[in-house]
């Protein structure tokens, strides 16, 4: 675990099928839709789902299924406008020497909520990007199903 905030487990499943992320993802979804700010951390693995589990924590809250949710891997940031409020996209698996520039992205948008994809590439007192919530996603040695778990922490903005 990345961090040392007090956490609360919400929610922890195990050999969940692909087909049923949708209702993880909608479970997520009420949790961070009801805090005014939040920012989760999503750790996993390449390919454990991060950004599909971005996409459907998107969706649940009010993105058009028609238009696309993609990994930031090499802009850093994408965002993201969900009924009047704005979500910002963060992938730093590709972070480096230009880390610095990326993250005063941030400063240039007053987001609603963030969604950090590979958030221990960065220095864990970045206050910017410091969690609410963490989802550790784990998957099955055959890619059928996914573990979940859910963390919240009350050290939210």
């Amino acid at each position: 675990m990345l961090v040392s905030h007090t956490m609360r487990t919400l929610l922890k499943t195990s050999d969940v099928p692909i087909r049923d992320t949708k209702l993880i993802a909608q479970n997520i979804a009420k949790e961070l839709g009801s805090r005014e700010w939040f920012c989760l951390w999503l750790i996993g693995e390449i390919g454990s789902g991060k950004t599909f589990m971005t996409r459907e924590i998107l969706r649940a809250l009010g993105y058009p299924p028609s238009v696309p949710v993609t990994s930031p891997t090499f802009t850093y940031l994408n965002d993201y406008e969900v009924n009047g409020k704005r979500f910002g996209h963060l992938d730093f698996y590709r972070a480096d020497a230009n880390l610095p520039l990326a993250l005063n992205i941030l400063d240039d948008y007053d987001f609603d909520g963030l969604f950090v994809e590979w958030p221990e590439k960065v220095e864990k007192t970045e206050a910017r990007i410091r969690p609410t919530h963490i989802l550790e996603l784990r998957k099955s040695n055959d890619l059928s199903t996914r573990d979940y778990i859910f963390l919240c922490t009350e050290e939210a903005r």
